[in-house]
């Protein structure tokens, strides 16, 4: 009843899910593609693993300290930047 009353969060409900479900494809898309990446498949799901048990821990402390708010937007600044890199070389 709470989203058919409120407007404003049946849109951060729509938010949400859109968010979740393209995050959900990437992370999946890249574990299926890993196997494509230059250098052995082994090494390659080793760094893939790491970079999963880091990216939380740093989340917890960084969200820990500022305001989330400001934390997602050079977060996904980072993630632009970076991904442009990749994306030039």
């Amino acid at each position: 009843m709470i989203l058919y009353n409120s407007p404003q969060h049946f849109r951060s409900l729509l938010g949400v899910l859109g968010l979740w479900m393209y995050s959900a494809f990437n992370y999946y898309l890249i574990g299926y593609y890993v196997k494509y990446f230059p250098g052995d498949v082994f090494d390659n799901f080793m760094m893939m693993t790491i970079a999963e048990v880091i990216a939380p821990i740093v989340l917890f402390m960084v969200q820990g300290r500022y305001v989330t708010k400001i934390v997602l937007r050079y977060l996904l600044a980072g993630a632009s930047f970076t991904s442009l890199i990749y994306i030039i070389n």
